[in-house]
């Protein structure tokens, strides 16, 4: 079996690769965070690269690689800690963008679990390796060597991209990266030595403009963990810290220049897409429709792939002794959609699933995480309607898996973000109330224009208990988290 590779370039995003990568298991620590300056800096820096709804910043991302435009990205999950004391475990490179955008002077990460590991680029074998971070001072280390502060290359905005080739993680498969010119390659620590052809032949034939993405759209990590891309925000998020290992969960759509929606099945069909869209058709085969398939090494284990006749998979690669038997009974489970409805109440909300299935005419089981039997129905209820508990995560998952005749098993997964069921109602102080200054100086105020004038919250420290009134009712926060469920200083009344 082989790895199959594919690059996408001149689009929202510098390269993709479909392949196989092996990471090391990531390191999970204690519950308990500690105070740490250096993760507070390092998410101040990284919350830099993005504006405040999320997209990236195109002037702080050149090459629209983590590990190019910021320094690392951590093996997920890493478990943080707010100025409040709240801890979140954070699952994935999309789940920190969104607590980034929500940081603010009041709220923010000052605390992580050690140890953890983290992906860096090692500028001596021109990889990407796994470093662990035992403690704060290892942490400083790696900022540090990082240089945020640095500030010395200084490059125009001409178009004259050029690529470099990167090795991937513990000896996985190399992928491409892209600059606009040579100058950002130069600032990343790249000679002309490191220059590699981009594998397209005419830059104004990119194809920024031949199809776009019709979302939400899924992809899939090494870690057989599937993301779902609401918009291209999110989408080009995902990919920032993909280091080249993301495949799409398929099929999905995409509506083409001239308004067609296409209907991509397979990354045969995506890989003839961007070929299309770049000009590129480097084997010439025929439209003739002799399906062969080959079985390779995907991010959630072995996977079949189908081409539409040999030529194409020998494009790809390959060659007859590659050919498998085209079994889809694995993947049998299409056209899957998962339409949120209104809230239900502040723990639920209504979500619709559905999808379709050749040659399967019984029942399909719903699973939440952790395996968890949600539901059971029929295929001849289709589409079907349930009351969906909110998880807590920033994502709800579901999987339904289903028999066919032969009794094989056949499964999908998706994920996708929930409503916001909950709207916080403002709070008052039960005045007095008392807050320390940075000198140890305890101030205490007995009313708001009082507060509102002595109060810093950057530097002064609440003093516990007090009590606050929420929509009429008295209640005592005792701690910072407290103050931080009923929604810190932004939610006070006006």
């Amino acid at each position: 079996m082989k790895n199959l590779k594919f690059y996408i370039i001149g689009l929202v995003f510098a390269v993709f690769a479909l392949t196989s990568c092996e990471n090391n298991d990531p390191i999970v620590g204690g519950e308990n965070p500690l105070q740490s300056d250096a993760a507070r800096s390092a998410m101040s820096e990284l919350q830099t690269h993005f504006t405040d709804d999320g997209q990236l910043r195109s002037t702080n991302n050149p090459s629209n690689n983590i590990l190019f435009d910021y320094c690392f990205d951590f093996e997920y999950p890493v478990t943080l800690s707010y100025n409040t004391g709240t801890t979140v475990t954070v699952g994935s490179f999309s789940d920190l963008v969104d607590i980034l955008v929500a940081m603010t002077d009041t709220l923010y990460i000052d605390g992580i679990v050690f140890p953890f590991n983290v992906e860096v680029f090692d500028d001596a074998s021109g990889t990407v390796v796994v470093q662990t971070i035992a403690n704060e001072a290892e942490f400083n280390t790696l900022l540090d060597s990082c240089g945020f502060d640095d500030d010395d290359c200084v490059c125009t905005d001409q178009y004259a991209p050029v690529c470099v080739e990167i090795q991937g993680v513990n000896g996985g498969d190399a992928f491409t990266i892209e600059y606009s010119n040579f100058c950002e390659a130069e600032c990343d620590g790249f000679t002309q030595a490191d220059i590699v052809d981009c594998d397209y032949s005419d830059p104004s034939n990119s194809g920024d403009d031949c199809f776009v993405f019709n979302y939400p759209i899924s992809l899939i990590g090494d870690d057989g963990v599937a993301v779902t891309a609401t918009d291209e925000a999110s989408f080009n998020a995902i990919l920032y810290a993909s280091n080249g290992f993301y495949d799409f969960v398929y099929p999905f759509d995409v509506t083409l220049e001239d308004g067609i929606v296409r209907s991509i099945t397979s990354s045969s069909d995506f890989e003839a897409l961007i070929q299309a869209c770049i000009g590129v058709d480097p084997c010439n085969c025929t439209d003739v429709v002799d399906p062969v398939c080959v079985e390779v090494n995907g991010p959630a284990g072995n996977e079949t792939i189908e081409f539409t006749n040999m030529c194409e998979a020998e494009c790809a690669g390959f060659t007859q002794a590659d050919v498998v038997d085209c079994d889809t009974a694995n993947n049998c489970i299409e056209n899957f959609t998962v339409t949120t409805g209104d809230c239900i109440d502040e723990n639920s909300y209504t979500v619709t699933f559905d999808f379709t299935a050749d040659g399967f005419t019984g029942d399909f089981e719903l699973y939440t995480r952790n395996d968890v039997l949600f539901a059971v129905g029929s295929m001849s209820d289709l589409p079907v309607t349930h009351a969906m508990p909110l998880s807590g995560s920033l994502e709800d998952y579901i999987e339904v898996k289903l028999l066919n005749s032969t009794g094989s098993e056949c499964e999908y997964e998706t994920e996708w973000y929930p409503p916001n069921c909950t709207t916080p109602a403002c709070w008052e102080f039960v005045y007095p109330v008392s807050f320390t200054q940075p000198g140890g100086a305890t101030i205490t105020v007995n009313d708001r224009a009082s507060f509102d004038n002595d109060f810093n919250p950057q530097n002064d420290t609440m003093v516990y208990p007090f009590d606050v009134v929420v929509d009429g009712v008295t209640s005592t926060i005792d701690t910072p988290n407290g103050l931080f469920m009923v929604g810190g200083f932004d939610r006070m009344c006006d």
